[in-house]
């Protein structure tokens, strides 16, 4: 298999083991459904990641793959993500280096994601007249927004992660995350917050976003955005027109 499984205290590490860009063969999908497997079916462990070795998290398909009958047999993409979204435990997404085309729809399956400092993200598709298979059209506007998720879609051009993290309302998350109530089965199933964390990010705050809000913040690396005390249309107005300058 080119995926790892290990476990480190209560957290199952599955690390994608296909080089040079871990693509998502076959023997790489079904090491990450085994590992959720055997993860969900450990009840020492308590959360799993998903990272990738070497180079990248993961470039998407396995280009050796294409037009074989390996490129579709089951676990698909589909079923891989599915049984992120469907896991009994939290599914973390640690991202770093390239998370691009398949590699970013398996992201987005799961529950939340964090994403190393330089990372490029994209669906390139576009690029080669094909459109997302795996439900990053569907999952990627829910994650960022529709204006953000829908230009890096048609446009199939790579973003950075800091740049995501600029976008309005994303923040890194302070909250942990939590066990929901019991599920049918007897074991407890995990719940997403109420406010619908995503990206490893939380919901709106009455504090500006904007790092390099010029009326906010002293731009890149040096002293964090201030409180932003603008309140209603005015405050959105400005958010606007911040996100216009810098081509967010």
């Amino acid at each position: 298999m080119t995926a790892e499984y290990k476990v480190h205290g209560d957290v199952a590490v599955i690390t994608l083991m296909n080089p040079p860009v871990n693509g998502l063969g076959l023997s790489t999908r079904v090491g990450i459904t085994d590992g959720l497997e055997k993860a969900n079916n450990d009840t020492t462990v308590k959360a799993i990641i998903i990272t990738g070795g070497g180079k990248a998290f993961s470039g998407g398909a396995d280009i050796r793959e294409f037009g074989s009958p390996k490129a579709i047999q089951e676990p698909n993409l589909l079923s891989v993500i599915r049984a992120c979204e469907n896991s009994a435990k939290p599914v973390v997404g640690a991202l770093h280096s390239v998370a691009m085309g398949g590699g970013l729809e398996l992201a987005l399956g799961c529950h939340y994601r964090i994403a190393a400092p330089g990372t490029s993200i994209a669906l390139p598709e576009v690029k080669l007249g094909l459109v997302p298979g795996a439900g990053g059209t569907q999952r990627l506007p829910r994650v960022i927004g529709v204006e953000p998720a829908l230009n890096m879609i048609v446009s199939g051009e790579a973003i950075k992660s800091e740049m995501l993290a600029m976008l309005p309302g994303r923040k890194p998350a302070r909250r942990g995350v939590g066990l929901g109530p019991q599920s049918g089965s007897g074991t407890r199933r995990w719940q997403p917050p109420a406010d619908g964390a995503q990206f490893a990010m939380q919901a709106p705050t009455r504090r500006c976003v904007f790092s390099v809000c010029p009326q906010h913040g002293q731009g890149h690396g040096q002293k964090p955005a201030r409180t932003c005390q603008m309140r209603g249309r005015r405050r959105s107005r400005h958010h606007q027109e911040v996100r216009r300058r810098h081509g967010l």
